[in-house]
């Protein structure tokens, strides 16, 4: 069984990238023999080239001005690279050695922007989740107020049982203006009401619909307020 090493068991033990191994793997047979090859023609990693790659990565740390092929030929006590093709080569390996850092820089800063975005939409869903609670909770105490009909019971405080039962209230229109803080339902059910006559009548603490549906007095004090309801004239 062969003791050579697979490009990806090269690149496990030396924690390097394909790209980047297949680069060494070049620079390694222009100064040494050539790699050995599998049946299907790829590379195969002795021992003894696994070893000099590997002691050639900390002087490229320490030296990025350096390319492999230079640090492999002082390995081997060889010459570098010719005087006229050194300025053109030296340069070769760092700076797609930068290129590749710089794209690894770009996919971590693609997926930041991914989980910021989930974040943003994982805290605008809370968002939506929780001001419709607070808004009904600040609405309920007008919604309370409308009645579904004839026997639903209401809570008269003192300021409505002051009018005296027979108020006659007429309905100036009966589009309900929006601003109210209330629920869709809750306008839909008042038009409703105020649809049944021309005008309400007072009945207790609440107003009582032509058609003899109830709608009460806080419903009421809003939309004369708002101009929906106004007080008739006695005669």
């Amino acid at each position: 069984m062969s003791d050579n090493l697979t490009p990806a068991e090269v690149m496990a033990h030396l924690g390097l990238q394909e790209r980047r191994l297949r680069r060494f793997a070049v620079a390694y047979e222009s100064v040494f023999d050539p790699l050995p090859r599998d049946k299907r023609g790829h590379r195969e990693f002795t021992p003894e080239a696994v070893e000099r790659i590997a002691a050639a990565l900390p002087v490229l740390i320490e030296r990025p001005a350096l390319g492999m092929e230079d640090v492999l030929r002082r390995q081997a006590g060889l010459t570098t690279s010719t005087p006229a093709a050194a300025p053109a080569l030296a340069p070769a390996a760092p700076a797609l050695e930068l290129l590749e850092l710089l794209t690894g820089l770009r996919a971590d800063v693609a997926a930041l922007r991914l989980e910021v975005a989930a974040l943003r939409g994982e805290l605008a869903a809370r968002d939506v989740a929780v001001v419709p609670a607070a808004v009904e909770a600040q609405d309920e105490p007008q919604d309370a107020g409308l009645a579904q009909g004839a026997g639903a019971p209401a809570e008269a405080p003192s300021q409505a049982s002051e009018s005296l039962d027979g108020e006659v209230l007429r309905v100036v229109t009966t589009k309900m203006p929006r601003g109210l803080k209330w629920k869709p339902v809750r306008y839909a059910e008042a038009e409703e009401l105020l649809a049944q006559g021309a005008t309400l009548t007072k009945s207790g603490a609440d107003y009582v619909t032509e058609a003899g549906s109830v709608m009460s007095w806080r419903t009421v004090k809003a939309l004369r307020e708002r101009g929906v309801l106004m007080l008739m004239a006695s005669s």
